[in-house]
């Protein structure tokens, strides 16, 4: 039969494992570590119970004293009496708990670390069986020091009791009772058996099925040998590979984590039920957080749905000055992640792993701009002056954001690791936001939304800066010759001038394009594709305004892919490529006005192109169809004499009369001024 603080006749057995003074002292008697001697300046009174639950409380009175975990005492000077209250168990009884949240107030705190379910989730293996222990009456059977007792007491029908043993809700239990259990475990450890413990729950593990058996039986051997009493309900002594420790479903067939149903149903109705309420308390919403926090483990994507509702509640404690019991109200994005909770719920797991990593990028943000790199790979781009007034952490995630967006072909169903020089978005991105800022944590759920589209996982690692050498260079790269667009007003006038709409920007970036889909030079976050050059333009109504030293290559490629679009280029007459240029017209040329803000810069508007004043442009519309270009050239006016007639001026002259106008084939070709 089961005796309150039998632990302290099992001292021999304890001492062939521990010497620890402070074990021994939990074993024989534990003192409770007070920073100061506590005072009640008055008793506090229990809450009202039901004439139900007074009967039930009289029946769990009576079962510890059976147990003699309470016997019945009188008020002695310095004592303290804490008020009682109920909880429920899982198998629907009461568990009376001593509320001793006044007492605890002069207990000294000290840090310690105890296993969790993500200890167990940690150590399985694929097909792995697993098996639990759960203690009976664990903390009764720690004894507390005599001259401790009478600060656990409590009222009960006029009669004052105290506990004699460790009482739930004594703030150095969880602690002393972990250091406990750690020399029992640590032998099991020693001689093989894996093992993850969390205060009166064990969770076995072995590769192999008999293994597993061996595991139980050693582990049952010696906790019976130490004293303690094993609940047979509760423990699953045979082995499985699909196991519920600490209210999640291990599964080591399908590698992976999930919560009970009974789990998940109460979580769905706190949220349910949250939603229901216009302006819940502090406290209420307070609660709801918790219990979807401690669900992560078996949520895959739950750290991503409730840092809205924690910045709520946030905000609302400092208004209300720390009251819980004040009222608030919920945002429409904190309503939008309880509902995902709702919905998200009945089919919720979390893999235990993701597989190796497959694709391994480097990013880096400067003040300038951001840059990437994977393989021998390398991008980047400038801020616009918009995404340059964010802190920097944002700019590093940022510079992650976009990273992926250029490589995306490559990171696409892949389990990628990202290499950050800043902490803060290694922390950030790991841990799938962040309630520091605001900002910060919306581009960290976009990063993640980007991520469950595109199939990928991340693993974000610090890498130190001096290493972080390619995508430092990209991010501080000058890239003005090539970011230069057309104003968009002009851009919309010479369009609607030539009646023409392009369908693709085949040179351009995430700054300048002017129309969707664009082609880029490099990854690109937004970019259709990457090098124009390998692409079929034939099927398209293309805009291309390319460096000026490839003018000849595209045009040659439009002659080569029968394509039809516009082009913007100087008034070069002089280069080698003007002959081809105007053969290739289907419509007169169009002049471009000649202003400081013709040619915007993205990344700083207020720049003006160093050649503004020298530089004329011009819009063509083309064509590599040669039946298009010929009928253009038909309607020309011709320069060319005919045969037997009067020898005309010389026709060179005339093109270059005063910088409006060309031949094409004999004919004359004029410049529309826009």
């Amino acid at each position: 039969m089961f005796k309150a603080g039998n632990l302290a006749a099992y001292v021999k057995e304890w001492q062939a494992l521990t010497s620890d003074p402070e074990i021994m002292e939990t074993l024989t008697g534990q003192r409770i570590e007070f920073s100061e001697i506590p005072v009640q300046s008055k008793t506090l009174m229990n809450v009202k119970f039901t004439e139900a639950q007074t009967k039930l409380v009289d029946h769990e009175i009576g079962k510890l004293l059976n147990k003699g975990v309470i016997v019945p005492c009188t008020r002695e000077e310095g004592d303290f009496v804490s008020p009682i209250f109920t909880r429920p168990k899982k198998d629907g009884t009461l568990r009376m708990i001593l509320n001793l949240k006044s007492l605890n107030k002069f207990i000294t705190y000290y840090h310690f670390k105890m296993e969790t379910v993500w200890s167990a989730i940690r150590s399985m293996t694929p097909g792995c069986y697993m098996a639990s222990i759960d203690l009976k009456d664990a903390y009764y059977s720690v004894p507390i020091h005599a001259d401790y007792h009478k600060y656990l007491k409590f009222q009960w029908q006029g009669q004052i009791y105290k506990f004699v043993c460790f009482p739930s809700g004594l703030a150095i239990c969880p602690r002393k009772f972990t250091k406990l259990l750690k020399p029992a475990f640590a032998y099991l450890r020693k001689h093989g058996h894996t093992s993850v413990v969390f205060i009166d729950d064990s969770w076995l593990k072995s590769a192999q099925y008999n293994d597993c058996i061996e595991n139980i039986v050693a582990t049952l051997s010696l906790l019976d040998k130490l004293g303690f009493t094993v609940h047979p309900e509760k423990s699953i002594l045979i082995p499985t590979q699909q196991i519920v420790f600490l209210g999640f479903v291990l599964d080591s067939l399908k590698m992976c984590v999930s919560l009970t149903p009974e789990r998940a149903q109460k979580l769905i109705e706190a949220c349910q039920k949250l939603l229901q309420n216009a302006c819940p308390t502090i406290r209420e919403v307070a609660q709801v957080l918790g219990i979807m926090t401690s669900s992560f483990p078996g949520v895959m994507f739950g750290p991503l749905h409730y840092r809205s509702l924690d910045m709520d509640k946030t905000n609302a404690l400092k208004q209300s000055k720390g009251n819980f019991e004040g009222k608030m109200s919920i945002s429409q994005e904190s309503i939008t992640d309880v509902k995902w909770w709702i919905t998200s719920l009945p089919e919720a797991y979390n893999p235990i792993n993701h597989g190796e990593v497959e694709v391994t990028i480097s990013t880096d943000a400067s003040l300038t701009g951001w840059g990437a790199c994977i393989d021998t790979t390398t991008t980047g781009g400038n801020w616009t002056p918009d995404e340059r007034a964010n802190d920097i952490n944002y700019l590093e995630m940022l510079a992650v954001f976009l990273a992926l967006q250029s490589f995306s072909s490559a990171v696409a169903g892949k389990h990628v690791k990202l290499l950050v020089d800043n902490t803060t978005a290694v922390f950030s991105i790991n841990n799938m936001g962040t309630c520091h800022s605001k900002a910060n944590n919306t581009l960290v759920a976009k990063i993640w939304e980007w991520c469950i589209i595109n199939n990928t996982w991340l693993t974000v690692a610090h890498i130190p800066g001096k290493q972080n050498t390619a995508a430092d260079r990209e991010s501080r790269a000058s890239r003005r010759e090539t970011e230069w667009s057309l104003n968009k007003d002009i851009f919309n006038a010479v369009v609607s001038t030539l009646g023409f709409s392009p369908n693709i920007d085949l040179f351009a970036s995430r700054l300048n394009y002017q129309v969707k889909p664009y082609v880029a030079y490099t990854p690109d976050p937004e970019a259709y594709a990457i090098d124009a050059f390998h692409l079929s333009w034939r099927m398209y109504k293309f805009y291309a305004f390319p460096p000026f030293c490839i003018i000849h290559q595209v045009l040659q490629k439009v002659k080569k892919d029968q394509a039809t679009g516009l082009i913007i280029v100087p008034y070069w007459p002089t280069q080698a490529w003007w002959p081809n240029l105007m053969n290739m017209l289907i419509q007169y040329p169009v002049i471009l006005p000649r202003r400081q803000n013709t040619l915007i810069l993205q990344a700083d508007p207020q720049a003006i192109h160093p050649l503004f004043n020298k530089l004329e442009l011009l819009c063509c519309h083309l064509s590599g169809v040669t039946s298009s270009t010929e009928a253009f050239q038909k309607g020309l006016q011709k320069l060319s004499c005919s045969r037997g007639g009067r020898e005309h001026k010389n026709n060179i002259a005339l093109t270059y009369n005063d910088g409006k106008c060309s031949v094409a084939q004999g004919g004359l070709i004029q410049f529309v001024q826009l």
